[in-house]
């Protein structure tokens, strides 16, 4: 029951929660709308990718829970505790990155779709970048 819940925990890390928010009640994806329907098209890819990458990272914690080892001698510094600490930053630095990359038109309608694309790519790379770590424990 500890797993599911902290898989779940992990999971509501992963969704940035204005951007969900904005879409429940926001415009539908046109891309060949306007700006606010393009930024609902990349806020869906955004949330694409989150599930992708949400399914990854369950199966990779999954294999690294059967096959787990300590490192040291904490609790944390088990191959599970090494993979909740290394998503936990890679979600802070996804976060605060993407962001940074729209600085240059804070406040123009283009910022809620560079936002959201960002996500979307930076999710995209962290998921490739998984599967694979999984296919090499996988072959081992």
């Amino acid at each position: 029951m500890r797993n599911i819940f902290t898989v779940f925990a992990l999971v509501s890390l992963l969704s940035p929660l204005s951007l969900v928010a904005h879409a429940e009640d926001g415009p539908k994806c046109n891309a060949d709308g306007d700006n606010s329907e393009m930024a609902a098209c990349a806020l869906d890819d955004y949330k694409a990718e989150d599930e992708k990458l949400n399914a990854v990272y369950a199966a990779y914690l999954k294999k690294m829970q059967s096959v787990d080892f300590n490192f040291g001698n904490t609790q944390s510094d088990t191959a599970v505790g090494r993979l909740k600490t290394a998503q936990r930053a890679w979600i802070a630095f996804r976060d605060a990155e993407c962001p940074l990359e729209s600085v240059a038109n804070i406040g123009g309608s283009i910022e809620r779709i560079l936002e959201p694309a960002c996500l979307a790519k930076k999710t995209k790379e962290r998921t490739i970048h998984l599967e694979e770590q999984l296919r090499e424990m996988e072959a081992d």
